[in-house]
Order: C-alpha cells, then structure tokens, then sequence
C-alpha cells in the first residue's frame, strides 16, 4: 500500500512492513525508509508496483511524526528504481500520492510508467487520461467510487465505478446499517446560505479571502491559509450538515507562530512551491500580502490535524489552541464553511 499524509504513524508503525515507498529515505543512512518496490507476476507479466507521496503532502505531516525521514523529488526516485529493475519488468504501475494535478507532469517525466493510480488531492476529476503511453485514473473522493484496471495483451483497461453499485458482504451489515444512519443526519437542513453564495459554487480562494480577513480582525495576526484544504461544492437554496463538511472535511485548527531565523529572507514563492496556492493576508493591513516576503506571525490552516511550521525564534510553533470551526462562539459547533457563509450573510467583504 501506498504511504498518505494522514495517519502517518500507522505506515512508520504496525503498516511498515506493508508499506510501498520510492521517494522517502533514512537521511542516516540514505536509504528507502519503505520498501521501494514490490514485484509481482499478473497475466503472465512481471510487474512492478512502487509508489510515492509528494513534497507538498509529506510537508503537511507534524515534523514529529515525520523525524528521521526525508522526502526526495519523486521523479528522479522512480528513475532510480527503473535503472535498477527495468531488466527484469514488463510494466510499471505507480501508486501516487501527489495529487491528480500533478501526476500528468510526473508521467511525463517518467515515461516509462504504463499505469498511474492517484491520489492526495480531492478534485472532481477522476480520468482515465492518457499522458503519452501512461494510463493516469483516480478514484471518486471521499469513498464514492473505486478505480480498477485490468491488463489486456495490448495494455491496460482502466475504468471508474461507484461504490453503490458493488456488492457488500453480509457480515458487514451493521456497517451498512450505520453509514445509512449517517447520511440521513448529513441530509439535515441546518440553515441557509446568504444570497452571495445561493445557487453557486465557490472557489476555494474565494471562500478563504474572506475566512482570512475574519481571522486576521479577531487575532491581529498575518494569515496564510493553503487553498488545498477547502473542496469546491455548489450550494442550493439551503444549508445541509453535508454542505458544511464536505468542503472542509477535516478537523483544522489554525497554529500560531512567529518566524523562523530565514524567514524574512525567503520569498513567498517557496511557501507556494511547499504547499500549492495560498491565501495570505499581512498583519495590520486590510490587503492581501504581496508576492515577497512573510508576515510576522501567522496562523496557517493545514490538513493534518497536527500541523506543522517551521521553529520560531520565539520558542516554536502552537495550536492557537481552538479549531477553525470555533472562530465564531456561535458556530462552534460547526465547521469552517459555516463560519464563512454566516459572515456573508450582512456584508459582503466579510
């Protein structure tokens, strides 16, 4: 199985063993903390499975829970393995934890993968493409669908398929029984959108700007939230508990840190680079921070629900101690989108 950012300690732990990983190393030793590949025989054919997490991915788990490993550029790990293996393998599959976005420039970097299954982001785009002879197909988010792929004696067969649609086996019936339960409590109506964001869909920075201003009134504080944590949905006419956490399907809370010793002289082009596109507002301004730069203090919205941030000179990263959710008392118990929409619901800079 590929390695993900969540749940980490359960692949460096009891999952080690079953743990395919090209691009993490043992910086100590300078060898692959995973298993780098896994050889098997299918139709005849050797095959070789590895797989890979991306910078950006391995970046967002708590540095804790990643000390003693290091991530290198997956391309060139996938190169090492092929100059090594490509004797002795018919066909390459990749298990990638990159993104869906950024698996088209890995298969072309790497042309002599044949199928890509990916993983990490959570757009709506599921393939199958072709990326020259590579196969690139992504499951449905959230558990709605699985991606299969056959091999043919002219290649591969990919397709994408709903979860509904596949047997369940009985002695799983009282989890069928409860996720029924759950949808019918995700199909409550718990209130209505403002008319700014009726009948639409937003965008993630769009959404973000104005988290961020909200943020930034309350604590004083720069803000650098990563637009990759929001999913995209269309709103109706109404509010369900599925609208609100669909969108923001993780328990956030914002950290609270100040700069490192190098921070003032890195360009904000390395936190884009890190984290993909960001949302930033300066501390003490009402504009969003220019492209240079980072603001003195921020407070940084990650997937992991531990977070993570470089050391500050004033004695390291903290949790600002309350979740994404709580930035409104009145909304505490909901999550981050409904903050968001309530602020709009009388003006709409807010």
């Amino acid at each position: 199985m590929p390695p993900g950012n969540h749940g980490w300690p359960h692949y460096t732990g009891r999952l080690h063993d079953l743990t395919v990983c090209a691009n993490v190393i043992d910086p100590s030793t300078g060898t692959s903390f995973f298993r780098p590949l896994h050889l098997a025989e299918l139709s005849g054919r050797a095959l070789a499975i590895t797989a890979v997490i991306g910078p950006d991915a391995f970046a967002s788990i708590a540095p804790d829970l990643r000390a003693g490993q290091r991530v290198t550029d997956p391309a060139r790990a996938l190169h090492q393995l092929h100059d090594q293996h490509h004797q002795d393998v018919d066909a390459w599959v990749l298990l990638s934890h990159h993104g869906y976005r950024r698996d088209p420039d890995l298969a072309g970097r790497c042309p002599f993968l044949d199928l890509v299954f990916s993983g990490y982001c959570h757009s709506a785009d599921t393939g199958p493409e072709e990326i020259g002879t590579t196969t690139l197909v992504k499951a449905p988010e959230f558990g709605r669908g699985i991606a299969t792929a056959r091999l043919h004696p002219g290649g591969w067969t990919t397709a994408v398929e709903p979860t509904a649609s596949l047997p369940f086996p009985a002695e799983l019936d009282w989890a069928t029984e409860a996720i029924g339960e759950a949808e019918k409590s995700l199909d409550e109506v718990v209130g209505q959108p403002s008319s700014h964001w009726k009948n639409r869909t937003f965008s993630p920075e769009e959404l973000l700007r104005r988290v961020a201003a909200r943020l930034r009134r309350q604590t004083g504080l720069g803000v650098i939230l990563n637009t990759n944590a929001i999913t995209p949905r269309p709103l109706g006419d109404v509010l369900t508990r599925r609208e609100l956490i669909e969108p923001v399907p993780y328990d956030n809370r914002p950290l609270h840190t100040g700069p490192s010793a190098t921070a003032h002289s890195r360009p904000v082009q390395d936190l884009f680079e890190g984290g993909g596109s960001l949302v930033i507002r300066r501390a003490g301004t009402t504009r969003p921070a220019p492209h240079y730069g980072l603001p003195g203090a921020a407070v940084r919205s990650h997937l992991s629900v531990h977070g993570h941030a470089e050391p500050s000179s004033s004695g390291g990263a903290h949790h600002g101690g309350r979740a994404v959710r709580q930035s409104r008392p009145e909304t505490a118990h909901r999550p981050c989108v409904l903050t968001a929409c309530k602020a709009t619901a009388s003006r709409p800079d807010r």
